[in-house]
């Protein structure tokens, strides 16, 4: 296309878009995140921020369930955005602010639709006053031109890659550093023509559609999604204590440290199961231990939606590829998932939800005070027979009131285990978690505090100092994922028949939707994350930032 048809496309765009009817609306612009990148780009320079971020981060808002958590970040965006010495005021009418102070102050749980007038004031100060600006510069051009050749949120090119991870089912897990943040990400790559082969799309689309619908500070984030010719890619944070399987082989932990830890994983399944997905892979080796001494559950390969099929429950095009086929006449019969040794008695007898989640959290207080699973036998079969039949034995070792949570969470009736909602009782989720939280074992855990990231760790709770800049340095030959699929046998496998499977338009359209990116890397690229933003000289007054 010529540079003259380029410019005269760009100003029918700008006509048609700025009356609503073009092909690159507002609506559009907020809709597509890799539109949205562009946009941002152009508030950043224009200093005008805050109405995105407010924007944003109110979408995030929306889909919060639990209780404490919705409270948590009603807070931070009263205090961020609307109170009157708010760092990144919005410039809301008073009336308004004051009506969203005293919900808050009410002590009731605040509505999702607390912050809806807010964001309308935004919205319409985004679309008559900042966007037409925006379609008259440059940014709006150069998205035009994109838009022709097909927007992606992010591609390897962005990516250096430093070394190798891991490896797993699908793929391995390389540590990359983004070329333009300098942030480091493990990047976990899966093969699709190992996906396709082994019928696992359904798999691949649960994992990454739970951790683009999952925010919490206690799970580990994912903020990219992307894919090559040849892999998809999962660009998560990197978790640089590494995991609680091999910090346990310096020694048990202590009971302070233990309920510290097991709080956190309290609060994760909490938002997990609100959200009506099954974690079913709870150990120590994926719970990763970070820098500033808390925990963060990985890897959502196993997760999955609570009904028949699986699926992932989303307004998206990608939730409804995560549905697995079933045969509907032979009822209820789940995949038994996870790892043996941990697996809950009724995840043997392929009908099990969210109690055998609640199972886990008492193995692995076991482990962190022992260092051992008692449950774990030599194969799958001398670990089904201790899950369902050793009369379990705690040592003396074990303080009482951990002995007791351990024991409430072991259950072998799912019914009756810690967790689970008392149905005869009329007891609901929330209150069953109450009541976990209310344990003794808990003592001194203000779980508020905890989730607002306000409490402080137990002594021998290590806290360390980031050591990524100390990086081998790069090379042509070792920056690009074929350089690391050769250390994966099926990897370098799939590598060698590329020649003979090339993958059709069909495979390829099977991938489709599978590209995300996550409202926290605007947030972050904005100067809105809790690290701070832009000094108060240079922000803009109104939501429209002018």
């Amino acid at each position: 296309m010529s540079v003259k048809s380029n410019e005269n496309l760009r100003r029918t765009l700008s006509r048609k878009s700025l009356m609503g009817e073009g092909p690159i609306t507002f609506e559009d612009l907020l809709s597509n995140r890799a539109s949205l990148l562009i946009f941002k780009k152009f508030c950043v320079e224009s200093l005008a921020t805050e109405g995105l971020l407010f924007w944003l981060e109110v979408q995030d808002y929306r889909t919060v369930q639990v209780e404490s958590y919705l409270i948590m970040l009603a807070k931070k965006l009263f205090d961020k955005y609307i109170a009157a010495d708010a760092p990144l005021g919005i410039g809301i009418p008073s009336y308004l602010r004051d009506q969203i102070a005293s919900e808050l102050a009410s002590g009731r749980k605040p509505s999702p639709t607390l912050f809806d007038e807010a964001e309308t004031t935004v919205y319409f100060a985004l679309r008559y006053d900042l966007f037409p600006r925006f379609v008259a510069s440059p940014y709006y051009a150069q998205l035009v031109n994109q838009k022709i050749e097909q927007l992606s949120v992010a591609t390897m090119d962005d990516f250096d890659l430093y070394r190798f991870l891991g490896a797993g089912g699908f793929g391995m897990v390389l540590l990359a550093r983004h070329r333009s943040t300098k942030k480091f990400f493990a990047v976990k790559v899966i093969d699709k023509r190992i996906i396709i082969s082994q019928n696992q799309l359904h798999a691949i689309f649960r994992e990454k559609e739970v951790l683009a619908t999952v925010e919490h500070p206690f799970i580990v984030a994912m903020r990219y999604s992307f894919q090559t010719a040849d892999h998809l890619c999962l660009c998560l944070d990197y978790i640089e204590g590494g995991n609680m399987y091999v910090d346990l082989m310096r020694g048990p932990y202590s009971h302070e440290r233990a309920a510290y830890y097991t709080a956190q994983v309290v609060l994760a399944l909490e938002h997990l199961h609100s959200l009506d997905i099954l974690y079913r892979d709870l150990k120590p080796d994926n719970v990763l231990l970070a820098i500033d001494g808390t925990i963060k559950l990985a890897d959502m390969g196993a997760a999955r939606g609570i009904s028949v099929d699986g699926t992932i429950a989303g307004d998206s095009h990608s939730a409804r590829k995560t549905a697995k086929a079933v045969d509907e006449s032979r009822g209820r019969r789940m995949t038994i998932t996870g790892t043996h040794g941990y697996r809950a008695p009724e995840v043997y007898e392929r009908d099990y939800g969210k109690p055998s989640d609640w199972w886990n959290v008492g193995l692995l207080v076991v482990e962190m005070l022992t260092c051992a699973n008692p449950l774990r036998g030599e194969n799958r079969k001398a670990s089904e027979y201790l899950t369902k039949y050793k009369e379990l034995t705690l040592p003396e070792s074990i303080r009482e009131d951990a002995q007791s949570l351990v024991y409430a969470f072991l259950h072998r009736n799912a019914n009756q285990r810690l967790g689970t909602p008392r149905t005869s009782e009329g007891e609901t989720e929330p209150q069953a978690i109450s009541r976990v939280k209310a344990h003794r074992f808990f003592r001194g855990i203000d779980f508020d505090k905890l989730l607002a990231g306000e409490a402080t760790p137990p002594a021998d709770v290590e806290t360390k100092s980031s050591s990524l800049e100390m990086q081998r340095t790069l090379n042509a030959e070792t920056n690009q994922i074929d350089y690391f699929c050769q250390m994966v046998d099926y990897m370098k496998t799939s590598m060698d028949m590329r020649s003979t499977w090339i993958l059709k338009p069909d495979d390829q359209a099977t991938f489709d939707d599978f590209d995300f990116v996550s409202t926290k890397v605007f947030e972050e690229d904005l100067g809105g994350g809790d690290g701070g933003g832009r000094p108060a000289a240079k922000r803009s007054q109104s939501a429209g930032g002018h």
